[in-house]
């Protein structure tokens, strides 16, 4: 086990740099918890950099997955009674669960959903529960040579993963 501090996510060469540090090259990974910012590129990129070194049947689980949905939920409940510092905090924990283009960390389940769908030798299973994801590599090789996008897996043929925030959401977000 070994956690590392002070590291950005986002830096694939860094992660990928610290990982063949620690395990030396050609070994596979049995366990990753992402623990980290709770925003989607971020998190996207050190899954993506790391998810093909996981050994098959190994888990990938990111934690705090529905932060955004509870802050945005919680703020549009209580929008009428919200005192002002409590408008503050909400927007405030909104602003850090939310990137500019305002799409949440949860759509990933989304994402490895479709592609255990499509393409279950990579993506064997995905379990979602109010907190974690949890995405189990499956059987089939990756291609270290090639950049893994998970969102090319998904294959979203029925647009599910279009992420323009409802009326409601962007009333809110625009008042801000």
């Amino acid at each position: 086990v070994r956690a590392e501090y002070g590291v950005d996510q986002a830096d694939s060469e860094k992660v990928s740099s610290l990982t063949r540090e620690f395990m030396g090259e050609g070994r596979c990974l049995d366990f990753v918890v992402d623990d980290a910012s709770h925003l989607l590129s971020p998190t996207r990129s050190s899954f993506e950099t790391l998810f093909p070194l996981l050994r098959p049947g190994r888990s990938y689980v990111i934690e705090d997955l529905s932060a955004a949905q509870n802050i945005v939920s919680a703020a549009l409940d209580a929008k009428q009674e919200m005192t002002e510092s409590r408008r503050q905090l909400a927007n405030t924990m909104l602003d850090f669960s939310l990137q500019a283009d305002n799409k949440p960390l949860h759509l990933m389940a989304v994402e490895a959903m479709l592609a255990s769908f499509v393409a279950p030798g990579i993506v064997h299973k995905v379990i979602v529960d109010r907190d974690w994801l949890r995405i189990i590599r499956g059987r089939e090789d990756i291609d270290p040579a090639k950049p893994f996008d998970l969102r090319a897996v998904a294959d979203d043929h029925f647009g599910l993963l279009d992420t323009t925030p409802n009326k409601e959401l962007q009333r809110y977000l625009s008042a801000r």
